[in-house]
């Protein structure tokens, strides 16, 4: 057998172990990264709780602030800072009922974090 006949054969066995080694790599690739193990993680009591002091008036919170609350998002803390600058403050909790896109069900869950002082 020729010497490049053996570099040959060599390489060749070199790359289908190199194949096998990640064909096997893939194959037992820990199941995490599937689309079904991606889960919102919920927060109970959430993380909200653990940063500031719950609750806080509803006519100084900052959208920091709001956005950790679980289910509020960017969109309804900035509605919630727009109502509350065009009409010179909130008078009681239930005027959140005046913010687009907050009804009774969200107030209930999120009155707990407020107070008007």
């Amino acid at each position: 057998m020729t010497e490049k006949r053996k570099v040959v054969l060599f390489g060749s066995g070199l790359l289908i172990i190199c194949m096998l080694v990640l064909v096997l790599s893939v194959w037992n690739a820990p199941t995490c990264f599937t689309p079904t193990m991606i889960v919102r993680e919920t927060v109970d009591d959430s993380a909200a709780d653990q940063v500031f002091n719950w609750p806080t008036d509803l006519n100084t919170v900052t959208a920091e602030q709001l956005v950790l609350i679980d289910g509020m998002g960017e969109t309804i803390a900035s509605r919630i800072l727009a109502y509350r600058d065009a009409h010179g403050g909130f008078r009681s909790v239930d005027d959140l009922l005046q913010v687009k896109g907050i009804g009774e069900k969200r107030l209930d869950v999120w009155k707990r974090y407020f107070y008007v002082g």
